[in-house]
């Protein structure tokens, strides 16, 4: 889950800015994005091929690895049909896209746990694999329009005002789509570096039960963050675009008053988790789990930096700002690795959760600096 999203490198996102900036004329772009999307995904599937074999792991973990590989285009499909819905408007569309995989993987760990005597690993692995794949190719049939330039954007002038105000009619090479996507696809892995780095190293430097301890709540804390990143990245991340070129005093309002309301409203989700962990953790995991609850209470203070976070790092996902938002995820994915190296040996899952805590707060405070400096710009309109 890791290295997957390599896979699709950003190519979602980056539709969102290249099709926010030129409109129709920028169907010109997905021919040879899709073409880099299958180049991609199949570059990501041979390293984790190798990674089977040459990585610190028993054989089990290889094979399931290798079972798992399947993800990978699945991933791809999913974030470039994501990008297609929210381009169209069509919302209803990409919720159900979202859930497609969900209710399915629940349906089939119901029928192994009825029906396989007993339940393993693999049963598991062949499952998802399966359920990837079945996902994979019903996006690739919904994608084939798309491949075809029939796409209705929401909210964009027509497709003849917009070519004669880009003059955009040439076709980009792959290298083009490279140049461009690069850095969407560095940042969405740098997040995930700096977002998961801590279970992985838990597994390697600690035990799997500090993993499953600092894996509950990890769960619970992604159940929290998951209404904001919903409401921005598939909802009002195709208006930021829009009104970074055609409204920048709308945006200039939505930075200061956005931020306002989240970072609020991240203070009173750590108000509910604090007071209410010790309770709804053993009714909803059991008494086994009790130990998850310290680490919860660490690690919602984080909730309002998080909160701020997805605000302000969509606004720097806008214009030529997104190679400021990478190097602030660069800076905060490495200190969330060297704090969880210095933490993790001594403090266990504990120090991976300080060390989670120490990493919002720093992703935060670099991304409200870097958005303050570029107020102005907004506001000029420039």
């Amino acid at each position: 889950m890791l290295v997957a999203p390599i896979a699709a490198f950003g190519i979602g996102s980056w539709w969102l800015r290249i099709f926010g900036e030129e409109g129709y004329a920028a169907n010109r772009w997905v021919k040879p994005s899709l073409q880099f999307s299958v180049l991609s995904a199949f570059s990501v599937f041979a390293l984790l091929m190798g990674w089977t074999i040459v990585g610190p792991h028993d054989r089990t973990m290889g094979v399931l690895i290798a079972t798992l590989t399947s993800v990978v285009f699945a991933q791809v499909t999913i974030d470039l049909l994501n990008a297609r819905f929210q381009l169209e408007g069509r919302y209803i569309s990409l919720a159900a896209w979202q859930l497609i995989s969900h209710p399915l993987r629940l349906a089939g760990l119901v029928l192994l746990a009825l029906y396989v005597p007993l339940l393993t690993a693999f049963h598991v692995a062949y499952l998802y694999s399966g359920i990837s794949l079945l996902v994979f190719f019903v996006g690739c049939s919904l994608l084939a329009s798309f491949y075809k330039g029939k796409i209705r954007l929401a909210g964009n002038l027509n497709s003849a005002d917009l070519l004669k105000i880009k003059g955009s009619t040439d076709k980009p090479s792959l290298k083009s789509v490279l140049l461009g996507t690069f850095p969407f696809g560095v940042e969405s892995f740098l997040f995930l570096v700096y977002y998961q780095t801590d279970l992985v190293l838990l597994y390697y430097i600690a035990n799997e039960e500090a993993v499953g301890f600092y894996g509950a709540s990890v769960i619970f804390m992604a159940a929290v963050y998951l209404l904001p990143s919903i409401i921005y990245q598939k909802f009002l991340l195709p208006k930021i675009h829009r009104w970074a070129y055609e409204e920048s005093n709308r945006l200039h309002v939505f930075i200061r008053t956005g931020g306002v309301l989240l970072f609020l409203g991240g203070l009173l989700m750590t108000l509910i988790i604090w007071n209410g962990a010790s309770y709804f953790v053993p009714i909803l995991l059991g008494q086994d789990y009790v130990s998850s609850v310290p680490l919860l209470t660490l690690m919602c203070l984080a909730i309002p930096f998080r909160y701020l976070s997805v605000h302000l790092g969509s606004i720097l996902a806008t214009r030529d700002f997104i190679w400021i938002n990478v190097k602030i995820t660069a800076v905060t994915a490495l200190l969330n690795v060297i704090l969880n190296l210095m933490l993790i040996p001594q403090y266990g899952a504990s120090g991976a959760a300080f060390a989670t805590l120490l990493s919002h707060v720093s992703l935060a405070v670099l991304f409200f600096i870097a958005t303050q400096s570029k107020l102005k710009v907004y506001g000029s309109g420039k």
